[in-house]
Protein backbone atom coordinates (compact mmCIF):
# COMPACT_ATOMS: atom_id res chain seq x y z
CA UNK A 1 0.00 0.00 0.00
CA UNK A 2 1.33 3.56 -0.90
CA UNK A 3 2.55 5.71 2.10
CA UNK A 4 0.01 8.08 2.56
CA UNK A 5 0.95 11.88 1.97
CA UNK A 6 0.37 14.32 4.97
CA UNK A 7 -0.17 16.98 2.94
CA UNK A 8 -1.47 18.66 -0.64
CA UNK A 9 1.65 20.14 -1.52
CA UNK A 10 4.10 17.01 -0.49
CA UNK A 11 1.39 14.51 -2.68
CA UNK A 12 1.84 17.10 -5.80
CA UNK A 13 5.57 16.86 -5.81
CA UNK A 14 5.88 13.19 -5.07
CA UNK A 15 3.48 12.66 -7.79
CA UNK A 16 4.62 14.75 -10.30
CA UNK A 17 8.43 13.73 -9.68
CA UNK A 18 7.16 10.25 -10.20
CA UNK A 19 5.60 11.24 -13.56
CA UNK A 20 8.65 12.82 -14.54
CA UNK A 21 7.28 16.08 -14.90
CA UNK A 22 8.97 19.27 -14.45
CA UNK A 23 7.59 21.94 -12.29
CA UNK A 24 7.42 23.99 -15.81
CA UNK A 25 5.48 21.10 -17.91
CA UNK A 26 3.36 20.86 -15.38
CA UNK A 27 2.61 24.50 -15.06
CA UNK A 28 2.11 24.96 -18.90
CA UNK A 29 -0.18 22.01 -18.89
CA UNK A 30 -2.43 23.32 -16.62
CA UNK A 31 -2.37 27.03 -17.42
CA UNK A 32 -0.61 28.56 -14.41
CA UNK A 33 2.88 29.83 -13.94
CA UNK A 34 6.01 27.91 -12.84
CA UNK A 35 6.04 30.64 -9.61
CA UNK A 36 2.66 29.18 -8.84
CA UNK A 37 3.35 25.46 -9.05
CA UNK A 38 6.79 26.17 -7.19
CA UNK A 39 4.89 27.85 -4.48
CA UNK A 40 2.59 25.18 -3.90
CA UNK A 41 4.85 22.81 -3.52
CA UNK A 42 6.09 24.39 -0.63
CA UNK A 43 3.05 24.92 0.62
CA UNK A 44 2.96 28.49 0.44
CA UNK A 45 -0.53 28.48 -1.71
CA UNK A 46 -3.28 25.96 -2.01
CA UNK A 47 -4.76 25.31 -5.25
CA UNK A 48 -7.38 27.71 -6.52
CA UNK A 49 -10.71 24.95 -6.25
CA UNK A 50 -10.72 21.79 -7.53
CA UNK A 51 -10.79 22.88 -11.01
CA UNK A 52 -6.94 23.54 -10.54
CA UNK A 53 -6.97 19.96 -9.19
CA UNK A 54 -9.04 18.29 -11.83
CA UNK A 55 -6.32 20.00 -14.46
CA UNK A 56 -3.18 18.35 -12.41
CA UNK A 57 -5.01 14.88 -12.18
CA UNK A 58 -5.30 15.97 -15.68
CA UNK A 59 -1.54 16.57 -16.66
CA UNK A 60 -0.39 13.94 -14.49
CA UNK A 61 -2.52 10.91 -16.10
CA UNK A 62 -3.79 10.02 -12.09
CA UNK A 63 -6.36 7.54 -11.92
CA UNK A 64 -9.29 8.36 -9.58
CA UNK A 65 -7.72 7.05 -5.78
CA UNK A 66 -4.32 9.62 -6.51
CA UNK A 67 -7.04 12.20 -7.94
CA UNK A 68 -9.07 11.79 -5.00
CA UNK A 69 -6.12 11.79 -2.72
CA UNK A 70 -5.27 15.19 -3.69
CA UNK A 71 -8.98 16.59 -3.34
CA UNK A 72 -8.93 15.38 0.21
CA UNK A 73 -5.45 16.87 0.98
CA UNK A 74 -6.47 19.95 -0.05
CA UNK A 75 -9.71 19.81 1.12
CA UNK A 76 -12.13 19.15 -1.18
CA UNK A 77 -15.01 15.96 -1.09
CA UNK A 78 -14.01 13.48 -3.74
CA UNK A 79 -14.60 13.28 -7.43
CA UNK A 80 -17.54 10.81 -7.08
CA UNK A 81 -19.39 13.04 -4.55
CA UNK A 82 -19.31 15.90 -6.76
CA UNK A 83 -20.40 13.65 -9.72
CA UNK A 84 -23.34 12.24 -7.63
CA UNK A 85 -24.27 16.09 -6.77
CA UNK A 86 -25.86 17.43 -3.71
CA UNK A 87 -29.21 16.05 -4.89
CA UNK A 88 -28.32 12.46 -5.35
CA UNK A 89 -31.17 11.02 -3.28
CA UNK A 90 -29.30 7.45 -2.27
CA UNK A 91 -26.52 9.49 -1.31
CA UNK A 92 -28.30 12.19 0.80
CA UNK A 93 -30.17 9.31 2.58
CA UNK A 94 -27.18 7.19 3.75
CA UNK A 95 -25.33 10.63 4.86
CA UNK A 96 -28.38 11.48 6.94
CA UNK A 97 -28.38 7.80 8.61
CA UNK A 98 -24.77 8.02 9.15
CA UNK A 99 -25.19 10.82 11.00
CA UNK A 100 -28.45 10.99 12.70
CA UNK A 101 -28.32 10.94 16.30
CA UNK A 102 -31.11 9.20 16.71
CA UNK A 103 -30.10 6.09 15.19
CA UNK A 104 -27.41 3.79 17.27
CA UNK A 105 -23.95 3.89 16.76
CA UNK A 106 -24.35 -0.10 16.53
CA UNK A 107 -27.11 0.57 13.73
CA UNK A 108 -24.81 2.74 12.03
CA UNK A 109 -21.92 0.14 11.88
CA UNK A 110 -24.48 -2.74 10.78
CA UNK A 111 -24.90 0.41 7.73
CA UNK A 112 -21.70 0.56 6.85
CA UNK A 113 -21.05 -3.46 6.92
CA UNK A 114 -23.76 -3.86 5.12
CA UNK A 115 -22.89 -0.99 2.57
CA UNK A 116 -19.42 -2.35 2.50
CA UNK A 117 -20.64 -5.77 1.48
CA UNK A 118 -22.51 -4.95 -1.54
CA UNK A 119 -19.98 -2.90 -2.68
CA UNK A 120 -17.67 -6.20 -2.06
CA UNK A 121 -20.48 -8.03 -4.36
CA UNK A 122 -20.48 -5.31 -6.77
CA UNK A 123 -16.63 -5.27 -7.49
CA UNK A 124 -16.83 -9.06 -7.44
CA UNK A 125 -19.17 -8.94 -10.11
CA UNK A 126 -17.14 -6.45 -12.29
CA UNK A 127 -14.26 -8.53 -11.69
CA UNK A 128 -15.53 -11.39 -13.60
CA UNK A 129 -17.37 -9.85 -16.07
CA UNK A 130 -21.00 -10.46 -14.60
CA UNK A 131 -22.47 -6.51 -14.89
CA UNK A 132 -23.02 -5.67 -18.02
CA UNK A 133 -20.69 -3.55 -19.89
CA UNK A 134 -22.90 -1.18 -22.28
CA UNK A 135 -26.61 -2.12 -23.85
CA UNK A 136 -26.79 -4.27 -26.82
CA UNK A 137 -27.12 -2.89 -30.30
CA UNK A 138 -30.60 -3.51 -30.67
CA UNK A 139 -31.14 -1.76 -27.11
CA UNK A 140 -32.15 -4.61 -24.82
CA UNK A 141 -30.55 -4.55 -21.72
CA UNK A 142 -27.70 -7.27 -21.34
CA UNK A 143 -28.39 -10.06 -18.64
CA UNK A 144 -27.24 -9.42 -15.63
CA UNK A 145 -25.96 -11.89 -12.74
CA UNK A 146 -28.93 -14.16 -12.85
CA UNK A 147 -29.88 -13.89 -15.62
CA UNK A 148 -29.44 -16.13 -18.14
CA UNK A 149 -27.49 -14.88 -21.82
CA UNK A 150 -29.41 -16.50 -24.62
CA UNK A 151 -27.86 -18.85 -26.32
CA UNK A 152 -26.52 -18.85 -30.26
CA UNK A 153 -26.28 -21.46 -32.01
CA UNK A 154 -22.99 -22.73 -32.56
CA UNK A 155 -21.49 -22.90 -35.83
CA UNK A 156 -19.84 -25.95 -36.97
CA UNK A 157 -16.17 -26.20 -38.76
CA UNK A 158 -16.66 -24.77 -42.61
CA UNK A 159 -19.50 -23.07 -41.93
CA UNK A 160 -19.04 -19.48 -42.66
CA UNK A 161 -20.86 -16.48 -40.89
CA UNK A 162 -23.09 -13.95 -42.37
Amino acid sequence: MAKRQTSYAGALRRLRTQRGLSQRALAAAIGVSQPLIVRTEKGARQPDGPEEIDAVAGALQLGEEEHDQLLRLAGYWPSAFTALGPDDPTLGAVARALTDRMVPEAVRDELRRAIDGVLGSVRTALEVGLAPAEPARDGAAEPGPGRPRERLPSRRAGQRSR
